[in-house]
């Protein structure tokens, strides 16, 4: 039953029982593996690898799919690389993703230009878009969205990350505006505006010398106290010597 409905489609490979089965003029697309591509009808330049890859897929593009039930649920999606058991596997219509890693991206359906490598690398997330998940098992949020999740926080059992080494920033001098970056305790970077206590998004100085300006206020007001308290005994003295001397 391989290419078994195809009538006009052109340059096509199918190796297995039901690979492109219902294959109509999709042109250029190979297929390996039992029911790989077994619904695709018109699209093309799709490469499907492994048990039920690319199984759904109907009118989707450019795939390639490397894995037992890899783009499983894909129809319409496109551009989009799976490679790993069940990379990809409930994407239905999402494009431009890249998943590597055995569940990778699964749980997404329609999100677009993800990138996950790392068994379970991106598994929550559901639709979001312009994700980057590096490593096993960080899996995000349904939520996530235009986020970057790198590493997993350390464990008491070994699991995850505590030391981090990253090349390119010592010794990098900037050239122009620079920001302060903070950490907050869920691990999320990012920088402090006027509104968040920062003082207006510029370099904010460390703690230690916020406290030394402070103390220098405070001497400053002091001083400024008993400047004003000499000048209002000199005001007295100056009032006495008068008052002595038009006596005499």
């Amino acid at each position: 039953d391989a290419l078994f409905s195809n009538t006009t489609g052109s340059f096509n490979t199918a190796t297995g029982e039901g690979a492109l089965f219902s294959n109509s003029t999709g042109h250029h697309n190979t297929a390996t593996g039992i029911a790989a591509l077994g619904a695709n009808t018109v699209g093309f330049y799709n490469t499907a690898s492994g048990f039920y890859a690319l199984g759904a897929n109907t009118t989707g593009i450019h795939n390639s799919a490397n894995g037992f039930y890899s783009l499983f649920a894909n129809t319409t999606g496109s551009s989009n690389t799976a490679s790993g058991l069940q990379a990809l596997y409930e994407n239905t219509t999402g494009s431009s993703n890249t998943a590597n890693g055995a569940r990778a991206l699964y749980s997404n359906g329609k999100g677009t230009h993800n990138v996950a490598l790392g068994s379970d690398a991106g598994y929550s997330a559901i639709d979001g878009y312009y994700n980057v998940f590096l490593g096993a098992d960080v899996v995000g949020t349904a939520a996530d969205t235009n986020t970057i999740r790198i590493g997993l926080a350390y464990d008491a059992n070994g699991g995850g990350q505590n030391r981090t080494f990253i090349a390119g920033i010592a010794g990098a001098e900037l050239t122009g505006p620079a920001k302060q970056v903070f950490i907050d305790a869920d691990g999320q970077l990012g920088t402090q505006t006027a509104e968040s206590g920062g003082g207006g998004g510029g370099i904010l100085p460390p703690p230690a010398l916020v406290q030394q300006v402070r103390d220098q206020q405070r001497r400053l007001r002091n001083q400024e106290t008993t400047i004003a308290d000499l000048r209002v005994r000199l005001a007295r003295l100056e009032a006495l010597v008068m008052s002595t001397a038009g006596s005499k």
